[in-house]
């Protein structure tokens, strides 16, 4: 009987042990490496090439110094990639990039704060940060967000007698731990409104969401569509929420709900 017990209790202690050393979360899953920043580039198409460049000693954040990379589709720009031990020395370097303007190669580093990716913190040294601010969401912007990121889509949709209208948000939310656990969120929201009948009748229309978007004297373009766009870190929408929209047009009054109708991974 006795020797029943002690295999039942080394049994249990090797399931503790293999279980503790596989399982989800913590270091060792959470945290990204380069090698996996230059994989997904690969995977859509961008090669990045290891930089000779000096890195100038205000660049060192954190006592890190990037990791420098090229590449044709950065038109001879920079891509800097910090790797941090923690989430939260990542989030220094991402607060202090954003708040301090810094150059490398006589170009201006960019980090928005989705380049922040767990433990590596991205940044582009661009001739022209005002073309990215702009544009937002090119190539680059679009890979480190929608595919180093866990990102993930929800739409909501609804539809009037006259009108319908959808809302896609693309959105990542961490809840990881190292010291200390650490939060970390990011979304973009588009609306769409689309009018059922000829868009010529309409001149100019006003909106109001409950989500909080709205629009006065907005135009529809010849698909008969008009829109709005966020992004940030505020609030995050949830499946299960219900939008009501408000529109105005040629002195009448069209409102429905939005209702989620997808919610998948990208």
């Amino acid at each position: 009987m006795k020797i029943r017990y002690y295999l039942i209790a080394l049994f249990l202690i090797i399931l503790i042990t293999v279980t503790a050393c596989n399982g989800k979360g913590g270091k060792s899953d959470s945290y990204v490496t380069p090698e996996q920043v230059l994989n997904v580039f690969k995977q859509e198409g961008v090669k990045l090439i290891k930089s000779d460049k000096e890195v100038p000693s205000h660049l060192t954040i954190n006592e890190v110094k990037p990791l420098i990379y090229q590449s044709t589709a950065l038109n001879n720009q920079y891509l800097l990639v910090y790797v941090f031990n923690s989430f939260a020395k990542a989030k220094e370097c991402s607060n202090y990039l954003h708040d301090n303007k810094l150059q490398f190669q006589n170009f201006d580093v960019f980090s928005p704060p989705y380049f922040k990716v767990k433990n590596i913190v991205l940044a582009l040294a661009a001739e022209n940060v005002h073309e990215f601010h702009v544009l937002g969401y090119n190539n680059i912007t679009k890979i480190i967000f929608e595919k180093l990121h866990d990102t993930k889509k929800l739409v909501f949709a609804g539809e009037g007698e006259h009108w319908k209208a959808n809302i896609t948000v693309k959105y990542y939310e961490y809840y990881l731990e190292d010291e200390n656990i650490y939060y970390d969120s990011y979304h973009t929201k588009k609306t769409v409104l689309t009018y059922k009948g000829n868009n010529e009748s309409v001149t100019t229309f006003d909106y109001k969401c409950s989500d909080g978007s709205a629009g006065t004297g907005q135009t529809l373009n010849q698909d008969d569509v008009s829109g709005g766009y966020f992004s940030g870190n505020g609030s995050l929408p949830r499946e299960e929420d219900t939008y009501t929209i408000d529109i105005h047009w040629n002195g009448k009054t069209e409102s429905f709900k939005l209702k989620a109708i997808t919610h998948k991974d990208l």
